[in-house]
């Protein structure tokens, strides 16, 4: 049985509509979501010396949240989010500071210290409590401690 041709064209044109309703929506939650990736929260580092805990002044902390869209993501593109955030600050007198990741992902720390051992770590999820960082044993200068928590 053939069908009508203005038929198949009414069928033909369900069928876009249907595709091009389709591709509009997840379009916008695609959007939704991309602005939602953007949150930032706070995480309070202390630097302190490794063999005295003392606090050390001046210690700069850089904490990285690595990318986290693929590069070839449309709305990364749109918005300018397909690159890694990055937040950077120097410790006070009481060898604190606060820096900022993306909420939900994980988060590279780095503290550098002036005659200190450099730390760098990775946090899977910085969100769920404290982390007590430390240097490896061997590596030059004097050790170094850095205590994480989620921000105040």
């Amino acid at each position: 049985m053939m069908m009508a041709p203005n038929t198949l064209r009414c069928a033909g044109s369900l069928i876009r509509h249907g595709v091009i309703r389709f591709c509009v929506a997840s379009a916008v939650a695609t959007l939704a979501c991309a602005c939602a990736d953007r949150t930032l929260s706070p995480l309070s580092i202390t630097v302190l010396d490794g063999e005295s805990n003392q606090p050390i002044v001046g210690a700069r902390v850089v904490a990285d949240t690595p990318s986290f869209k693929h590069p070839l993501s449309i709305t990364a593109a749109i918005f300018k989010q397909d690159g890694p955030q990055s937040s950077a600050a120097f410790t006070g007198d009481d060898g604190r500071a606060t820096v900022e990741y993306l909420a939900g992902h994980p988060v590279r720390i780095g503290v550098l210290a002036r005659g200190h051992a450099m730390l760098i770590r990775n946090i899977d999820e910085p969100w769920i409590g404290v982390f007590d960082l430390r240097t490896d044993p061997g590596e030059p200068g004097t050790p170094l401690r850095a205590r994480v928590e989620p921000g105040r």
